[in-house]
């Protein structure tokens, strides 16, 4: 699964730096509990969009823990940690 989902898009994609846990990998990790169950409510969302498509449907699993780089970004629907995301450029070329 994680070669499927991480490892070939990275590849495809000329993110040479992304889709493996390893030295030297841009690592981004969610930590998600698989039995728990939810109902979607958009004012519970950190999101500032205000809304979800999927908003009053119960879902199950749920994130737990996302690590970015390495930090504890977010645990227990909590924000933790400041926002670091940045812009990736990919090679226009993405078969070389």
């Amino acid at each position: 699964m994680a070669e499927l989902l991480s490892w070939n898009p990275a590849q495809r994609f000329g993110l040479l730096s992304k889709g493996d846990i390893a030295p030297g990998f841009d690592a981004d990790i969610a930590l998600v509990d698989p039995n728990e169950t939810f109902v979607v409510r958009a004012a519970e969302s950190e999101s500032t969009q205000g809304y979800s498509p999927f908003e009053g449907q119960e879902l199950t699993g749920r994130v737990r823990s996302t690590f970015l780089r390495g930090d504890l970004i977010y645990h227990n629907g909590k924000i933790v940690g400041p926002a670091r995301g940045r812009y990736l450029r990919r090679p226009l070329n993405r078969l070389t």
